[in-house]
C-alpha cells in the first residue's frame, strides 16, 4: 500500500507567538472541501427560497388587497343593481298610473314579466349576506340581472314612448275640454230645476250663475273658436265658443264683449267682462257647457274651483 498524502497547515499568529502546525490527511481535506461545498449550496438554496417566499408573500398581500377591492366593487355593483331595480319598479308603477288615468291599456302590466332583481332565484340582497362563501354565484347573478335590466329598460322606454305618442294625440282634445272656471265669484244658482225669478214658473236652469262685481274678467276655459258674439234678449251680451270634439260654452249677461265671431281663443284668454245685461236680477255671469248639443253641469268640468 502506498503512503497516504498529508498536508501541513501552519498558523503564524505573530512574531512573538508560537507557530502552530496541523497535519491533515488528504482524505479529511477532501471531505472538508466537499462539506464546505454542500454547506454553500444549502446556504444558496436557502437564500433563493427565502427570496422566493418574500416575493410570494408580497404577491399574496397585493392579491389580498385586490380581492378586497374587487369585493367592494362587487358589493357596490350589487347594491347599485338593487337600487336600479327599485327605480325601475317605481317607473313601472308610475306608467301604470298614467295608463289608468288616461284609460289606456289598463291590463298592460297584468302579466308583468319584470320580476325584480334575482327573480326566480335567490335575490342579490340575500346573496350579499353570504358573499364571502358565494362570490362566484353573486357575480353570475349580477351578470344575469344586468342582461334582464337592459331588457327592462328597453321595454320601459317603449312604454313611455307609446304614452308620449298617445298624450301628443290627446293634447288637442285636452286643450279643448273646458276645465277652468271662467270668472271668480260665488255660485248663486246651480245646474238644476228652479223657479224662474221673472215668470215664477219652475224651469230647468241649464248652466250656473257666478255672482261677482261688474267689470270682472271672463276668460275662456279652453281653446276654441268664437261662433257668436252679440246680444240676445234673455242673455244680454253673450259669447258662444266652439271648442271642438262636441264641446261648446256660453257666457251671458256681460257688460262688454272682447271676443269677436271667428276669433280663435286660448284657455285663460279674456273674452268679456261681467255685467248685468239681459234678463238679470244683478251682476253675474251665466255659464253653460254643452256636449254634443246637450247641456251638462259645468261644475263637472271645473278643475280649479
Amino acid at each position: 500500500m502506498g503512503k497516504r498524502k498529508q498536508y501541513t497547515l501552519m498558523i503564524i499568529p505573530g512574531s512573538n507567538s508560537r507557530v502552530r502546525k496541523f497535519v491533515i490527511s488528504e482524505k479529511i481535506l477532501k471531505g472538508g472541501v466537499v462539506l464546505a461545498g454542500v454547506c454553500c449550496m444549502l446556504l444558496l438554496f436557502f437564500l433563493m427560497d427565502y427570496a422566493r417566499s418574500r416575493a410570494k408573500l408580497s404577491e399574496l398581500r397585493d392579491l389580498r388587497v385586490e380581492v378586497k377591492t374587487q369585493r367592494l366593487k362587487v358589493t357596490e355593483m350589487a347594491q347599485g343593481l338593487i337600487d336600479l331595480d327599485h327605480g325601475m319598479s317605481r317607473l313601472r308603477k308610475f306608467e301604470a298610473k298614467l295608463r289608468t288615468a288616461f284609460d289606456l291599456d289598463r291590463d298592460y302590466y297584468a302579466t308583468d314579466s319584470l320580476t325584480g332583481v334575482g327573480g326566480g332565484e335567490q335575490s342579490l340582497a340575500e346573496m350579499l349576506n353570504s358573499m364571502d362563501a358565494r362570490q362566484k354565484e353573486l357575480v353570475a347573478q349580477i351578470d344575469r340581472d344586468l342582461d334582464r335590466l337592459k331588457s327592462d329598460v328597453t321595454a320601459q322606454e317603449q312604454g313611455f314612448s307609446d304614452l308620449l305618442v298617445y298624450l301628443q294625440d290627446q293634447q288637442s282634445l285636452l286643450s279643448s275640454i273646458p276645465s277652468i272656471v271662467p270668472a271668480r265669484g260665488w255660485i248663486t244658482s246651480g245646474f238644476k230645476r228652479r223657479r224662474d225669478p221673472f215668470t215664477g214658473r219652475r224651469t230647468w236652469h241649464r248652466g250656473i250663475d257666478i255672482s261677482t262685481s261688474v267689470g270682472s274678467p271672463v276668460v275662456a276655459p279652453a281653446d276654441g273658436v268664437v261662433t257668436y258674439s252679440g246680444r240676445k234678449v234673455d242673455f244680454g251680451n253673450i259669447v258662444t265658443i266652439d271648442h271642438g270634439y262636441g264641446y261648446k260654452t256660453r257666457y251671458g249677461h256681460n257688460s262688454k264683449l272682447l271676443a269677436r265671431r271667428g276669433q280663435k281663443v286660448k284657455r285663460g284668454q279674456v273674452i268679456a267682462f261681467v255685467g248685468n245685461t239681459g234678463r238679470s236680477t244683478g251682476p253675474h255671469l251665466h255659464y253653460e257647457v254643452l256636449r254634443n248639443g246637450v247641456p251638462v253641469n259645468p261644475r263637472d268640468y271645473v278643475l280649479n274651483d
